[in-house]
């Protein structure tokens, strides 16, 4: 229910019809959680049974070699990871090795925090050292790096994955604004209301581009329609296009051929589509919608301006596509209007002409990319509130820690009460050491989320992608996670300021 409201709140829905809850989604949940719950204790449960009961009895603390085989061993797997990710981006391997080199990256980051959080917190706490609050919190947060780190590395996770799916979904609506900008040159599109992943084939009547042509202010239109088709044996998407006007309404480049000849049984072929299938001018591709194939001759091989992906890869007369199938509706008509139009006038003449077609909408450029903000908007929403919950949970985590340390370190605060530290600095020494901590993990979560984003953009988008960082999301988190730590070191804080001083020296 939460993270429905939280869908709403954005924006977006979820199909009508209550929320379903079945016996098998509780049963995997408890199971999920049991093996967790038991995978996570494997390692602290293997070093308990390592430490020596002599050591055990008279609290000796083994002590921490500067670079044991630990720390190589998590240094290798973060390099190794990094390593693998790269060439695995830039040489196009299979996505199973990317997936392969990231986890180890992911890990080697976790395990390495205990390597760099002594140097990194002491350079990160410099502004706060010269109080004693802040120093004795930085000294605190430094005395056992590997607790330190463990705390830190789940918020770190959190982290990485929030500034990951903000780098993906701003880099795919600057990518989408890009690609318009660059390749649609019309002022007006109409297509089908609430057109979505979910209807992208549906379509208008064939009737409203002549309506618009008549509309005051319109100089020129182009109507394109599209569907599934069968191309030597593959389904893939076909569009139907009118040569005359096309090439006024779309910007391409690279163009060899010409659009004129695309008449009759005669097809265009994206470039990255032609030189994939090994087809020039003049080759043969066999096309069918319903019934038996017709051979088509490559008349037009192109691309679409700048840097657009487009997934459209062949295009046809719209009179033949008409012709091959008749019940197929136009996909959109894309209209220019004249130099002294006005846009806003234009579209709601527009739309007073095509008012008996309900299901048509026109949208200009500025109203296609707001719908485009829109749906990522209401996704990432989404993303961040699961996301969320991890946060909240690493905090947990934080507080929990905190919690641990005030009572192992009780009679070191009796000693500090006792030689003049009042209760508000203890107070302030628990809720610097957390920030610490928060703010320790949070920047290793967002070194992590750079690199992810970077990775799996690439991944996604191949060629053509604007790879944008969301500074702005990052700052926020940062600061949100130092904000986070100050609330999760409430209760320790208090907690620690509340002990009796002499029952806290006398504590063992």
């Amino acid at each position: 229910y939460v993270l429905e409201g939280l869908l709403e709140m954005s924006g977006g829905n979820l199909p009508d019809g209550p929320l379903q809850v079945f016996p098998r989604t509780v049963m995997t949940a408890v199971s999920v959680g049991i093996l967790t719950t038991i995978a996570s204790a494997l390692i602290p449960a293997y070093r308990a049974s390592r430490i020596s009961p002599m050591a055990a009895l008279i609290e000796v603390e083994k002590p921490t070699r500067g670079f044991d085989r630990r720390r190589l061993s998590s240094l290798l797997l973060l390099l190794g990871g990094v390593t693998l990710s790269v060439i695995s981006v830039l040489q196009n391997l299979p996505n199973p090795v990317l997936a392969l080199g990231l986890v180890a990256f992911v890990l080697g980051a976790y395990f390495i925090g205990a390597l760099l959080a002594q140097p990194v917190i002491g350079v990160a706490t410099r502004p706060i050292q010269s109080t004693v609050t802040g120093d004795l919190a930085r000294q605190n947060a430094q005395r056992s790096p590997r607790p330190t780190a463990a705390t830190a590395g789940a918020l770190m996770i959190g982290v990485a994955l929030v500034t990951a799916v903000a780098i993906l979904t701003v880099s795919i609506q600057e990518t989408a604004r890009a690609a318009i900008e660059d390749a649609l040159t019309a002022d007006l599109v109409i297509q089908q209301s609430g057109i979505s992943e979910f209807n992208l084939l549906a379509g208008i009547s064939e009737e409203i581009a002549p309506i618009v042509a008549d509309v005051d202010g319109v100089e020129q239109l182009t109507a394109l329609k599209g569907g599934q088709a069968e191309i030597d044996g593959n389904i893939t998407f076909v569009a139907g296009l009118d040569p005359d006007t096309f090439p006024d309404l779309f910007s391409y480049e690279d163009v060899e051929g010409d659009f004129a000849n695309l008449v009759g049984n005669s097809i265009a072929v994206q470039r990255s589509k032609a030189e994939e299938d090994g087809l020039s001018l003049g080759s043969t591709v066999d096309l069918a919608f319903v019934g038996d194939p017709e051979p088509f001759g490559v008349v037009a091989i192109w691309d679409l301006s700048g840097d657009t992906n487009d997934e459209t890869n062949y295009y046809i007369p719209r009179a033949t596509y008409s012709e091959l199938s008749p019940a197929a509706l136009d996909l959109s008509v894309h209209v220019k209007i004249s130099d002294d139009a006005d846009l806003d006038s234009v579209k709601a003449r527009i739309e007073v002409a095509i008012i008996d077609y309900p299901t048509a909408s026109v949208s200009s450029q500025s109203d296609i990319l707001r719908q485009i903000e829109e749906q990522l908007n209401g996704f990432l929403i989404l993303i961040f509130g699961l996301l969320g919950m991890s946060v909240l949970i690493a905090l947990l985590g934080v507080l929990l820690t905190l919690l641990l340390s005030v009572f192992e370190r009780t009679r070191e605060i009796g000693l500090l009460r006792a030689v003049g530290m009042i209760r508000s600095q203890v107070r302030s020494m628990v809720r610097w050491e957390s920030v610490i901590v928060a703010m320790f993990g949070a920047l290793l979560g967002v070194g992590v989320g750079l690199f992810l984003g970077w990775a799996l953009g690439r991944v996604i988008f191949e060629e053509g992608a604007v790879y944008t960082i969301p500074w702005v999301y990052v700052i926020v988190g940062f600061v949100s996670a130092a904000f986070a730590g100050l609330i999760a070191a409430w209760w320790p804080a208090r907690r620690a300021a509340s002990l009796n001083i002499l029952e806290a020296i006398a504590h063992e």
